[in-house]
């Protein structure tokens, strides 16, 4: 998925070795692959000596976040920089901002949100001066691992929002200047940060693709649900083979029902959009047909009911959706918002983070 050289960079800077990838479909609790770290938990334990780096295609269900937030995909390939054993966390930061990030981004656009612990906060500011303090306890990392696990967050000040392209932890920390890590860095974040997209998908390795859904969609937020979605199941479709009702053929059957709605409720013709991913289009349209068949008989029976049917039965029973439900059913039924309070939007005019020092950072961690 990723083009660039971003792995072959920092395992340059580092001198990390390689781990390998794990797959992306897994058969345990998690039924996807969603970070890195799952394969990896034991050499925290075992306090391997070294630096190491892996590159992972991951998964998780992000609908509705991918019809607001331009940063938003369930699917994506992340880069990892692991020290399993204690390191000084400082000098690693500085080195990836400084050699790395900075071949690309001015020193003064990127931002560092530390929790506030005085000796993280001492080893930080002598990075940088632009440092977003925040109470540590937002910035807890939920690692299965023992002891205090915090988020050090690495962003870039983009047309007046705070875009977050890496996210380091300190896992087991316990003070002072060193501490085992783990990390993050997200290559299409960084893409669009390099090519000043103002989306993720509007860098030049989707831009056409981008172009053509937005013709049909009229709407930057639907154009971005779309390829996200898609890209998805271009991925996982051959992994797993068939749509269904268990594991990881419904989550296969999500993902399309989440377009084939999206399509209905905003009159998009679905064969448009799926001309531009021709190696999943004929199942697609064949999922639709029958999708389609069961909601109508489903919409039928609620409009034939004497008495009004309330959106959770009508969810519960015939699986008509709640936006479909207001959408055919009951104009006046009240949707939960989508969220909203983004550190960046791709209209600019939404970005209000002029001054990130003296900001407090509500945004959700991602």
């Amino acid at each position: 998925m990723v083009k660039n050289t971003y792995s072959d960079d920092l395992q340059r800077i580092f001198k990390a070795q390689t781990l390998p990838s794990s797959p992306l479909i897994r058969e345990e609790k998690n039924l996807f692959t969603f970070s890195p770290i799952q394969d990896e938990l034991e050499y925290f334990k075992e306090k391997k000596y070294g630096l190491y780096l892996k590159e992972q295609v991951c998964f998780r269900n992000v609908y509705p976040a991918n019809l607001v937030n331009p940063i938003s995909t369930p699917c994506q390939t992340l880069i990892s920089l692991f020290s399993f054993y204690e390191e000084k966390y400082g000098q690693i930061i500085e080195t990836f901002i400084t050699k790395f990030l900075n071949k690309w981004i001015p020193f003064d656009d990127i931002y560092i949100i530390c929790p506030n612990i005085t000796d993280a906060l001492e080893q930080l500011y002598k990075v940088t001066n632009h440092i977003i303090e925040i109470d540590k306890e937002r910035l807890r990392c939920d690692v299965p691992l023992s002891g205090n696990h915090y988020y050090i967050k690495i962003c870039v000040q983009y047309h007046n929002g705070l875009v977050t392209l890496a996210n380091f932890v300190l896992i087991n920390y316990q003070g002072g200047l060193q501490s085992q890590i783990d990390s993050v860095l997200f290559p299409l974040r960084l893409d669009m940060i390099r090519e000043q997209a103002k989306s993720i998908y509007e860098s030049q390795d989707f831009l056409a693709i981008y172009n053509k859904l937005y013709k049909f969609s009229s709407s930057h937020e639907l154009t971005h649900f779309f390829i996200s979605q898609l890209e998805a199941l271009t991925i996982l479709l051959p992994e797993i083979g068939t749509f269904g009702n268990h594991k990881h053929s419904y989550a296969l059957k999500k993902l399309a029902r989440e377009i084939f709605l999206e399509c209905d409720i905003h009159n998009i013709s679905l064969e448009d959009v799926l001309n531009e991913f021709p190696t999943i289009k004929i199942e697609l349209l064949k999922q639709y047909k029958e999708y389609s068949q069961n909601i109508n008989k489903a919409l039928k029976k609620v409009k034939k009911s004497r008495d009004t049917m309330e959106a959770d039965y009508a969810y519960q029973t015939l699986g008509i959706p709640y936006k479909l439900y207001k959408n055919q059913i009951d104009p006046t039924y009240k949707l939960p918002e989508l969220p909203n309070n983004f550190a960046y939007y791709r209209d600019s005019h939404k970005n209000r983070y002029n001054n990130h020092v003296k900001i407090t950072y509500f945004t959700p961690i991602s």
